[in-house]
């Protein structure tokens, strides 16, 4: 048998209803920002969640985007204030809300921003995001096409196989032909430079057999990078310092095709094998304007994937290798 607070509370989401079927949208809306400031000084998380889920679902449904984002957000902000984990549920429900904005819209990229950031908090081993919710962004943008988006999600999950598939797309609709071993190798670094071995090699495995160009999935391969990659996760795998640097040296003339690898290089060399990257040699009045200046520029670690890591699409014809936020790495 039913309580009466549960009830009540069907009674409320009933009445909520039907004024958005009415097409009352706005004293809908103010409604339920009314009852978000009620709940919250009660702290019934469990009904607000539920209130703002349904309601943003109906906003969006009907096209209110800027009322429906709205309520999606506050849906965030319960999920933070309330502790939420991030558990599969929870993460269908924010991925769907994310799917049912528009991908036009301005509101998109500032929930995304405040979904990843409540994830990171209720799981604070993430530093960059949940990767359950950066798959599940990540499958999403895929859907709508923005490949560039979806790849920069995936890259921060542990679903290597998906972003194998992608990436197979990925360099069929944007890549040169001898950019086959380049797009590869260029997640796999990602992944290691982010500690995550096991996704790199079910990338790395997942784009050998699924790519239609590729006609071996175990080396010797034609393509030197293919045989670096195969070998560098069996020294990942082993701890071998020396081995690494070995294959960094016997592969340097490949890998110099793209300078950036460079710097995943050497996080990986410092993450997995300890190896501290070289100092540049500079003399004193270099360090002090260095030191001086440090303070004033922003940095050059920002992702190249640019609006991706937003949900916006940068539609780059070839997407270069993205250079990974030291804040996630640490």
């Amino acid at each position: 048998m039913a309580t009466r607070k549960g009830m009540g509370a069907d009674r409320v989401l009933a009445k909520l209803r039907t004024s958005v079927d009415n097409g009352e949208y706005y004293e809908a809306h103010q409604m339920y920002r009314t009852l978000y400031f009620r709940y919250s000084g009660m702290e019934k998380w469990t009904e607000l969640k539920t209130l703002l889920l349904d309601g943003a679902r109906l906003l969006l449904a009907k096209g209110q985007t800027e009322s429906g984002a709205d309520l999606a957000s506050l849906y965030i902000d319960v999920l933070a204030k309330s502790e939420t984990f991030c558990d599969a549920q929870t993460v269908s429900n924010v991925a769907s809300l994310f799917a049912a904005i528009d991908a036009e819209s301005a509101d998109r990229p500032s929930f995304l921003g405040r979904a990843v950031r409540w994830s990171q908090e209720v799981g604070p081993t993430a530093k960059g995001g949940h990767p359950d919710l950066h798959q599940a962004i990540g499958k999403v943008l895929w859907k709508e096409g923005d490949l560039a988006g979806a790849r920069y999600h995936l890259i921060r999950s542990d679903d290597g196989q998906t972003c194998a598939r992608l990436l197979v797309d990925l360099h069929t609709q944007r890549g040169a032909a001898d950019e086959i071993d380049l797009f590869i190798t260029q997640a796999v670094l990602q992944y290691l430079a982010l500690k995550n071995s096991h996704a790199a090699a079910a990338c790395f495995a997942g784009y050998l057999k699924w790519h239609p160009l590729v006609q071996a999935d175990a080396p010797p391969f034609t393509l030197p990078l293919f045989n670096f990659l195969h070998y560098l996760l069996k020294a990942v795998e082993s701890g071998e310092a020396g081995q690494f640097r070995a294959l960094c040296d016997i592969y340097r003339p490949s890998l110099e095709r793209d300078p950036t690898f460079a710097k995943l290089q050497a996080r990986v060399g410092l993450v997995f094998f300890s190896i501290q990257p070289p100092q540049r040699q500079q003399g004193m009045l270099g360090n002090l304007i260095q030191s001086l200046m440090s303070g004033l520029e922003g940095g050059d670690d920002s992702d190249s994937d640019g609006d991706a890591a937003s949900g916006t699409s940068t539609k780059s014809p070839v997407p270069k290798v993205a250079k990974m936020d030291t804040g996630e790495l640490d």
